[in-house]
């Protein structure tokens, strides 16, 4: 097990949750968006107008748009587990050992430039506030390359699918005769 794991398991909990929630958010934006797209494909072949906003009641007449829908959801739901594999390579495995290279790069630093220059305690202070500052910023970073990561790959899968479809189907114009 862990000394710590009192402590870890809330941790990686309260992480995997969050992982979890960004990949159900985008779930929904990627199924509207790529639906969207195939609503608005369809009406281009059939010369009508493009759509802005996606109403499921309204559009639920088109052909074919709720196999593409529950397929493109399908796929998008096992795109989720990605999400724990990024936690354990961007948050536990990496986040840890940047931390302390970032820490032990600016003890070093701070401890030269003491000893090489002769800082007043303004310019320590200055220092270490900069210090502080590239530690915050870099856990923000971090924190944002998760997410980038699991909604890169949320909006990969929904492109494969509408260019699948796409592919397959654009040959096969489907005529409207009413929206």
């Amino acid at each position: 097990m862990g000394r710590f794991r009192c402590l870890s398991k809330p941790l990686k909990r309260f992480l995997f949750s969050h992982a979890d929630k960004v990949s159900e958010k985008w779930v929904e934006i990627t199924s509207k968006k790529y639906t969207l797209k195939y609503i608005n494909k369809i009406n281009k072949l059939n010369d009508n107008d493009t759509v802005e906003d996606f109403d499921p009641k309204k559009y639920n007449t088109i052909p074919g748009l709720n196999n593409y829908r529950s397929d493109l959801i399908i796929i998008l739901n096992k795109e989720k587990g990605l999400a724990h594999g990024k936690v354990r390579e961007y948050w536990l495995r990496r986040g840890p050992r940047l931390l302390i290279t970032l820490i032990l790069i600016i003890i070093i630093t701070f401890l030269l430039a003491n000893y090489l220059t002769e800082a007043s305690y303004d310019d320590n202070i200055y220092s270490l506030i900069l210090s502080i500052s590239m530690i915050i910023y870099n856990m923000y970073m971090l924190y944002q390359k998760l997410v980038d990561s699991i909604v890169g790959s949320m909006l990969r899968k929904g492109h494969d699918h509408y260019k699948e479809w796409k592919n397959k189907n654009i040959y096969n114009v489907i005529k409207i005769t009413e929206l």
